[in-house]
């Protein structure tokens, strides 16, 4: 009798790898060879870094700046009472991270992901198949989900997508820690997703969280857990049938609709996009906080006296203004010189900022004093951020031919033509943005076209203004013209109708009206 293959339980699906970044211990010792052959004893060592941590590096507010256990505040002790006194001390934080996102989101996402239908011999039902499931596409708004993964996946490091169908309509779902998410792919031998399971939490009115639940989906059904995080007085019955968990219950388990596992899920190991450059980041808010401190002590100007009996009318705080310094002849009064630190600070400053945006392929608007730029001269001023748009399109390919997958498939069962997208072959990419003047793309490409080594499709498709179904538009006014040209030829050489004269009234004739 065949042995029943065991079912995976809930608590080995919700694992996954730890995000890392390596650490310069044991860098010294590299190289480091045993009679002759190189060692394998220098292993690397791995930091953990949570997603927690992305968070608080993509808020200001929760940077390493603000923490006093980084940067302490100073210690004074009263002379009088003895007491430590503790002085705040100035602290900057600044949105780089969020700046680095949002171009590196741009630069991947600001143009619609592009289709082609890769048929040797495309039919005319071809061609309106793929038209409606490129017009789909614009009408579910799934260029706003592609955004929305994207942004987790430089914030997170991960981002998953999930498609359903509710009574028959097709829809999106996207996940991501940035929305508190935690998500656990499961893959098998081949690195095919097989299993995914996402965990969220429920919230009381205090802000506590009062349910966990966890969504599980694998190729043939959806289900839902949930277990009581308050107020249970001891431990649920244990769960004993699928995906095994103290603590959970099935709340339902129903067939999701499509023939796979209708999740794409992307990760990526390195974590945030601006990880390369916190180390600068974080430098660069601790120079700027000893800058700003600094100034506290010493931008205002220092009085020094000398003499006896000296009496200062005025100047009760720096703010203001000391009206008379009165003492004997030998009194004097001056203002001490500032210390000049202002080059070695500028110096430092600007070395971080450049390593900060070069770390993390980011490119500051540069000032412009003439008109429109060529393109050739747009693309090798962002050509950092348009690499880094490149490298980022490639990793995504998969991801996206994922989404055009689940989405051929949900979208074509609620129109009634599953069958027919599902069997369109479709290529699918991401084009990266790049800044550009409009009057010269479309010039290139009307010279394309009237030179011949360019199609007409082509040229509408890669247009500024297309649409999805462009080319299907341009036809369908070609022939609405050619219809309207048969039927001029048709009346050319008729005769002209005849104008029916109305009756001629003698009498009036005759009073000469």
């Amino acid at each position: 009798m065949a042995k029943k293959p065991q079912v995976p339980k809930l608590r080995d699906i919700m694992t996954k790898k730890a995000f890392m970044r390596i650490s310069s211990v044991g860098y010294a010792n590299q190289g480091t060879t045993i009679d002759g052959n190189v060692s394998d004893n220098d292993r690397p060592l791995w930091q953990v870094v949570s997603q927690a941590d992305f968070l608080r590096e993509y808020y200001p507010s929760g940077h390493a700046i603000n923490d006093p256990f980084y940067y302490p505040d100073r210690q004074k002790i009263d002379p009088v009472s003895k007491k430590i006194l503790i002085e705040k001390v100035i602290r900057c934080s600044f949105p780089f991270q969020k700046v680095i996102t949002t171009k590196q989101v741009i630069h991947l996402c600001g143009n619609d992901i592009r289709f082609e239908l890769t048929e040797l011999k495309e039919t005319e039902k071809q061609k309106e198949t793929f038209f409606k499931l490129k017009k789909g596409w614009q009408l579910k708004h799934t260029e706003a989900a592609w955004f929305n993964c994207a942004l987790s996946a430089k914030v997170t490091g991960e981002a998953a997508i999930v498609g359903y169908i509710n009574k028959g309509v097709f829809g999106w779902r996207t996940f991501s820690y940035l929305a508190g998410d935690k998500l656990y792919p499961q893959f098998d031998e081949f690195g095919k997703l097989m299993l995914f399971a996402r965990e969220y939490k429920s919230y009381d009115e205090e802000g506590n969280a009062s349910t966990s639940f966890v969504e599980v989906w694998d190729s043939n059904k959806y289900s839902l857990y949930k277990r009581p995080l308050k107020g249970v007085g001891g431990i649920i019955s244990e769960i004993k049938e699928a995906f095994q968990l103290q603590g959970y219950v099935l709340v339902k388990s129903d067939n999701h609709g499509f023939d796979n596992i209708p999740v794409a899920y992307y990760r990526n190991d390195d974590g945030a996009c601006w990880s390369d450059s916190q180390d600068s980041i974080d430098k660069y808010e601790l120079a700027v906080s000893h800058l700003c401190q600094n100034n506290m002590a010493y931008a205002f100007p220092i009085l020094f006296l000398k003499g006896d009996d000296i009496t200062i009318q005025g100047g009760e705080d720096i703010y203001r203004p000391v009206k008379a310094i009165t003492g004997d002849k030998d009194s004097n009064a001056d203002y001490l010189s500032n210390p000049d630190g202002s080059a070695s600070f500028e110096l430092q400053l600007k070395i971080l900022l450049q390593n900060i945006f070069m770390g993390s392929f980011t490119v500051l608007p540069p000032e412009l004093k003439s008109g429109d730029l060529p393109g050739v001269a747009v693309k090798l001023l962002y050509s950092p951020a348009i690499e880094k748009a490149m490298a980022d399109a490639s990793q995504f390919d998969s991801f996206i031919a994922d989404m055009v997958n689940i989405f051929a498939h949900g979208y074509g069962l609620e129109i009634g033509e599953m069958t027919a997208m599902k069997n369109l072959k479709i290529n699918s990419w991401i084009e990266p943005y790049v800044h550009q003047n409009i009057a010269e793309l479309m010039q290139n490409l009307q010279v394309g076209v009237f030179g011949g080594f360019l199609s007409k499709e082509t040229a509408s498709e890669a247009a500024y203004y297309s649409k999805a179904d462009e080319w299907y538009r341009i036809m369908k006014q070609q022939n609405a013209m050619d219809a309207q040209d048969a039927r001029e030829v048709e009346n050319v050489g008729a005769e002209p109708p005849q104008t029916q004269q109305p009756p001629i009234d003698n009498q009036a004739k005759a009073n000469g009206e």
